[in-house]
This record gives structure tokens, C-alpha cells and sequence, in this order.
């Protein structure tokens, strides 16, 4: 069992699954149940599991043309039941659309995460019980040719993805230019790669190891740890090189940050309950913000001063680079700005969705992602969200 599986077991007990095959959960349940984001091979998104994709080929498709999506309403309402949240409602309006899916999608979709800006979307079209790797610019799609088993983990501002396949090994891909190729990694042993950056610096783990490739085209270089005995992985990666992740250490984990020159630093511990926490890691890194699961809640990091708070929203590592979260409150999908008040997301015109997840938020807050299921055939939906 690796550090990932050893943490689920931890976090997520109702969701019993062999790390080192396809995931077999139904997709529309465990987003309904809110199973958590950045679990290797089950999750690819808040609450949504992405399964094995079954995708021959290499080459990345052009986006297939179609329609663009009718607009959903803008938000109204009044502030959702108090979840530690900011007072007050914003004036912004933001507009939902469902990002466009390749018609072999006939299950629905998933969002698994973006870069920075928004711009550039990751997720899986879900058919017939295998999975298309896609990558959305803007709003249009292109469909990854890839080995089979691609899921892909992270994005950044050049529309360079990353991600794995999922065997016997865990193999780690970038895809760039249109072509998904093989990262470098030693022989036999499990390798993912979980984020990139701006400059091509990829986070991720090696054997239980937290590394970090320095680009596509590098050799994977192990982070420091603070002493013998530590194991972990690295998730997250910001534009100027600080990593996030965690690392467990005997029966306890905590979440680390390691500074662009590679000097590891254990975060605060949240207080949950009355006590600080015990197992918590960060997964997301962004312009001095990180953000990470604790037990069944989140908390949020400010790297500058250590403050930590904790979040009880439903949706796990959703923080951009201006320190805002992106919670789902239940009934509500809510952008909490912190001194603005809140920005309330709109449903699907017509429709009580059964559940919406967050999944990605920019760092100006313009855009956001995630996905939806409503009454209308229970599929997942994937949405971006627009706020002007």
C-alpha cells in the first residue's frame, strides 16, 4: 500500500478501492455523496471519480464544432445557511454554461482541475463506462488520444497537461504540442506527476517520494525531507516553484511547503474540534495561498503569515492566488470572497440539480468549474461559470 492508499484509508473508509486498478465507483453516486478530489486513480474532482480511460492513439483531436451552450441564469438569492462563511452577497452576477462535450460522451463528464487563469479546463468524458481524456480551451474541447488509463491530474497557462495511466505501475505523462509523452521516471516503480506550473515545473511523487521534475523534458529530483523516516508525495506547484503536499511520518501526516530553493517547512496545524489535527496534508498551491483537506472539513493556509482557518464547506482544496475559496454549502455553490461577501453561483435554468461540486477556481474569480448533476438524466455535467 503507498502513501496515497494509506491516506484513503484514512479519510475516505466508505470508499474501499484497490489503488493499483481502474476505479469501478459509479460516477453520479459518488458525486452525489461528495467523495473527495485529489484521490490518485478514484477521484479526479471534487466528489467525482474519473475512470480508466480506454483511448487508442496519441494525437490530440481539434475541437469537433457545435453549438455554443445556452446560458444559464445569473445567481440571486440570499446569503446560504451559515457554514464560516463571509457576510453579505456581492453585486457580481456570474452566468453558468455546460462545457461542451465530444458527442462519444453520452454519460456526461467530469472537471479535474485548470490552470490559473481559467483559461485552459481538464476532465474526462465519461462513455459507457470508459473515460476520454479532455482538455478545454476556453470552451471548446479537444479530445486526448492517449495509452490507455490517462487521467489527467493538472494544467497549466500554456495549455501543458499532466497525469497518469494506472496498472500494475503508476506512469507518469505530460501531454505538450499536442502529443502525450512519457515523463521520465525510473523503472518499476510508481511515478504521478499532480500539477505544473508556468514555467514547466512538475509536482508530484516517486515510490512514495515527493519530487519535482524541473520540466517536461527533465529528470525527476527528490525534495528535501525533514529527516529520516518521512514518506509523501508533492500536489500542488505555484508560479514561482513552491510546492505543497504532505508527508506522513509513523500513524501521523501533515501538510509541508517547500520554498522555490527547495527548503521543506511543516504548515500550522488546523484546529478541529478544539484540538489541532493530527493527519491533514495541502493539496493546491496558489500565489502564497494553500489549501488542503482535514478530516472531513478543509483548511486554507496564508504561506506569508501561517494563519490557517478551517473551512466547513463540502468542497476540499477549491482556493485561488487573491486567498478566496470556493465552498459548496449543500444547497449552494458559493465563492466566499472574504471582505467583498459572497458570490452565489447559479443552478441549471429550470432544475434543482441533485448536487453541485466546485472544482477550480481563477485567480481573478472570474471563472469557475465544476460539475453538476440534475433531475434531467442524472448525468454529470460539466459547467464553467462566468462572474462579471
Amino acid at each position: 500500500m503507498d502513501f496515497d492508499d494509506e491516506r484513503a484509508v484514512r479519510l475516505l473508509t466508505p470508499l474501499r478501492q484497490e489503488p493499483q486498478r481502474p476505479s469501478t465507483v459509479d460516477v453520479r453516486r459518488a458525486v452525489v455523496r461528495g467523495e473527495r478530489r485529489r484521490m490518485t486513480l478514484r477521484v479526479a474532482s471534487v466528489a467525482v471519480v474519473v475512470l480508466a480511460v480506454l483511448v487508442g492513439g496519441w494525437a490530440v483531436a481539434s475541437p469537433e464544432a457545435g453549438p455554443k451552450p445556452a446560458p444559464w441564469p445569473a445567481a440571486s438569492g440570499t446569503r446560504p445557511p451559515d457554514s464560516g462563511l463571509s457576510p453579505g452577497v456581492t453585486p457580481l452576477q456570474c452566468t453558468a454554461y455546460p462545457l461542451e462535450l465530444p458527442p462519444r460522451a453520452a454519460g456526461g463528464g467530469t472537471v479535474t482541475g485548470s490552470d490559473p487563469s481559467g483559461q485552459y479546463i481538464i476532465g474526462t468524458g465519461i462513455d459507457g463506462g470508459t473515460g476520454l481524456a479532455l482538455l478545454w480551451d476556453d470552451t471548446k474541447y479537444g479530445v486526448v488520444n492517449a495509452p490507455d488509463g490517462l487521467q489527467l491530474q493538472g494544467v497549466n497557462t500554456h495549455g501543458v497537461a499532466v497525469g497518469a495511466t494506472y496498472g500494475k505501475k503508476h506512469v507518469p505523462w505530460v501531454v505538450q504540442g499536442g502529443v502525450a509523452r512519457l515523463l521520465a521516471h525510473p523503472d518499476g516503480v510508481d511515478a504521478v506527476p499532480y500539477a505544473i506550473n508556468g514555467k514547466g515545473q512538475i509536482a508530484g511523487s516517486i515510490h512514495n517520494q515527493p519530487v519535482l521534475w524541473a520540466d517536461p523534458d527533465a529528470a525527476p529530483v527528490p525534495l528535501r525531507l525533514p529527516g529520516p523516516g518521512y514518506s509523501g508525495v508533492a500536489r500542488g506547484i505555484a508560479e514561482d516553484g513552491t510546492v505543497v503536499g504532505e508527508l506522513l511520518n509513523g500513524d501521523r501526516s501533515a501538510a509541508y511547503v517547500w520554498s522555490p530553493d527547495g527548503t521543506p517547512r511543516m504548515l500550522p496545524a488546523p484546529v478541529v474540534d478544539g484540538r489541532p489535527a493530527t493527519n491533514y496534508g495541502a493539496d493546491q498551491v496558489r500565489n502564497g495561498w494553500a489549501s488542503g483537506r482535514v478530516g472531513e472539513r478543509w483548511a486554507v493556509w496564508n504561506l506569508a503569515t501561517d494563519e490557517v482557518r478551517v473551512v466547513t464547506g463540502g468542497a476540499p482544496g477549491v482556493v485561488n492566488g487573491s486567498g478566496w475559496t470556493l465552498v459548496s454549502t449543500g444547497a449552494d455553490v458559493v465563492i466566499d470572497t472574504r471582505t467583498a461577501g459572497l458570490i452565489i453561483l447559479p443552478t441549471p435554468a429550470g432544475q434543482a440539480p441533485l448536487a453541485m461540486q466546485p472544482v477550480v477556481l481563477s485567480d481573478d474569480g472570474s471563472i469557475a468549474a465544476g460539475v453538476a448533476i440534475t433531475s434531467e438524466n442524472g448525468h454529470p455535467v460539466p459547467v464553467r461559470w462566468v462572474c462579471r
